[in-house]
């Protein structure tokens, strides 16, 4: 009777204070962004700042970012465009906030020498931030009035996107909810700024102060997936690496391999890529980062890897062009072979997990004003990490993250790591639609297929690459046989019950019945607006036994594999679906707000701050 009357307590309960919202979906743009992809975007609205006027009347911008980084979300003002009319320069909309910042004067100098980026003098506000339809008021932003990259080449231009903060990380705590700044000499006291998704945590409209991010492919005509407070397991396959820094992690290797059929290859698998500067083979931290475009990676580790491919490292601007006339070229980025990259176990685990980039990824497109005209390219850049600063680290960036999932649990201080799906076939986008929570504490996530025996990864590319016949096979090192741990469960065996346990579950499963009919209701509402493609969607894969949906693949999603060097020119520049100004000025005449103060002070960051990264 105990349990009866605590299931009837519950669902009571449940009626009285109703569910929160699991997790918060952050939509994408309809429009991708060179110059050296194309990628996916995100889509954000920043401006206004009065809690009383609907956000639509008050002045700001709608805007497309990257997703990725910590702390501040960052736009682009117009005045830092004028220099670079050459470039994509606020390609996703700008935006110009008035000329006063609450009194912070604080403005930093940030750069990332991984890919060029530098900006002077970055001004740091609160104001509105909406995604999605919800607002999260005094949000910590930055201005970039001075900003630009400088290419390989030594060519500058300009910012083409800002970015969407995914959250940040406290050294001593492990998860920072807002900032606070001491004000100028203008106004005295201090000022508090929220940060989006530790807003939404705050005000308990998602599960944990977590994210789970995958970016998807342009080429492909593949979303991304963001989501804050929870992730899409349907994008994480196999095994799954755990570390606790948000984003450095200890790569062990990168190989070459053939996921099924012959390979392109000479050979049928190459390990011990991944070198130093005198050639040896290596281990070496790097930075996951979904804000740097290339593989960042030592120079002899790209020379390397580019002799077994049909590329030739251009002088003037510094990157691996493919040689998309040599014959090699379409049958490597036509086949099921990629790029290979070893990381340690993950929790729990001890064999090593491998994430696996086809080559249809790595051909990627360079643009104005890096060339002057597209041109396909390997993303390998050479890089030399500057050993002064030690947040100076290669990076893994966008092109690797098109075929990995990162997700990160801020208050449980662990980062996640895996392998995502392709496009999908049979009608269905990668693998799917399987939104998932992610509790206030867990430092494990689930994913699809760990034991790879459904070989869910090559289902997912089924009809956009084309496997060759098999030859036989031969490895110039020691084959990678080790895809992550096998592992199977024994189901548990039934134990029999005795005869008033029958009896009582007799008695209390009418009742608990209908609380958990009620239960049940409230869930389906709950869910109800998350499923608005289920009725449309393709029931599940056949070899995944289960009736879970799935969505349907786009209509314009190609149904054999693109030939990647002839892509249409426009396909390469941002276009916006959204024909409206994209930036505007606030309005001066908006009262002030008060600003929430509870926190300590916090003292200016320096150089070795982790936001400095």
């Amino acid at each position: 009777m105990i349990s009866i009357n605590l299931l009837l307590l519950s669902y009571l309960s449940l009626l009285h204070t109703g569910f929160v919202d699991a997790f918060f979906e952050v939509p994408w743009s309809e429009s991708t962004y060179g110059p050296d992809g194309p990628w996916h975007a995100v889509k954000i609205r920043v401006g206004g700042n009065d809690t009383e006027t609907r956000i639509e009347s008050q002045e700001g911008a709608n805007i497309d970012v990257y997703p990725g980084g910590q702390f501040e979300t960052w736009s682009i003002p117009t005045v830092a465009c004028k220099e670079y009319s050459n470039s994509l320069c606020g390609a996703g909309g700008l935006y110009d906030p008035e000329e006063q910042y609450d009194g912070i004067l604080y403005s930093p100098n940030k750069a990332d020498d991984s890919y060029g980026f530098s900006v002077e003098g970055a001004d740091i506000f609160g104001r509105g931030l909406t995604i999605a339809g919800r607002t999260v008021w005094n949000a910590s932003q930055i201005s970039t009035p001075l900003a630009n990259i400088t290419y390989p080449s030594g060519r500058v231009g300009g910012v083409v996107l800002g970015r969407l903060s995914l959250g940040a990380n406290d050294p001593e705590k492990g998860a920072q909810l807002s900032q606070v700044f001491t004000q100028s000499d203008i106004t005295l006291g201090n000022i508090t700024v929220n940060i989006f998704p530790a807003k939404l945590y705050q005000d308990k409209e998602i599960q944990s102060y977590s994210y789970g991010l995958h970016l998807g492919s342009t080429t492909f005509n593949y979303p991304g997936s963001l989501i804050f407070g929870g992730y899409n397991k349907a994008r994480v396959i196999g095994h799954v690496t755990t570390f606790e820094d948000p984003q450095i992690h200890k790569l062990l290797d990168i190989g070459i391999g053939v996921e099924e059929g012959g390979s392109p290859f000479d050979f049928s698998s190459q390990q011990g890529l991944l070198l130093n500067d005198t050639t040896t083979p290596t281990s070496i931290d790097v930075n996951i980062d979904p804000l740097t475009p290339y593989l960042s990676l030592p120079g002899k580790t790209c020379e390397k890897i580019a002799s077994f491919l049909p590329v030739n490292f251009d002088q003037d601007t510094k990157f691996y062009h493919w040689d998309v006339n040599d014959p090699k070229f379409e049958q490597i980025v036509s086949s099921p072979a990629y790029l290979s990259f070893t990381f340690p176990p993950g929790t729990g685990d001890s064999a090593n997990v491998t994430i696996k980039v086809p080559f249809a990824l790595l051909n990627l497109t360079l643009d104005r004003p890096i060339t002057d005209k597209p041109t396909a390219y390997f993303p390998c850049h050479p890089y030399t990490p500057d050993p002064a600063d030690e947040f100076s680290k290669p990076r893994l960036g966008r092109a690797f993250l098109q075929a990995a999932f990162i997700g990160r649990n801020w208050k449980s201080r662990t980062t996640w790591l895996g392998q995502a799906p392709g496009p999908g076939s049979n009608g269905v986008v990668g693998l799917g639609e399987m939104k998932t929570e992610i509790q206030e504490n867990d430092s494990t996530i689930e994913s699809l297929d760990e034991d790879g025996s459904k070989k869910l990864f090559a289902m997912s590319w089924k009809g956009h690459w084309t496997a060759a016949a098999d030859k036989p096979k031969t490895s110039d090192g020691p084959s990678n046989t080790n895809q992550g741990k096998e592992s199977s469960t024994a189901a548990a065996a039934s134990k029999g019950m005795s005869t008033g346990a029958k009896a009582g579950i007799g008695v209390a499963v009418p009742l608990a019945a209908i609380a958990l009919v009620g239960v049940g209701f409230l869930l389906f509402r709950r869910r109800q607006k998350k499923r608005d493609q289920a009725n449309a969607a393709p029931t599940v894969l056949s070899e995944m036994g289960s009736q879970q949906q799935y969505l349907p693949v786009d209509s314009h999603s190609p149904s054999h594999p693109p030939s990647h060097h002839q892509k249409p020119y426009q396909d390469y520049y941002a276009h916006k679906a959204d024909s409206s100004p994209m930036n505007s000025t606030l309005n001066s005449s908006l009262p002030p707000q008060e600003l929430h103060t509870e926190s300590e002070p916090q003292e200016m960051p320096d150089r070795g701050d982790p936001r400095m990264r």
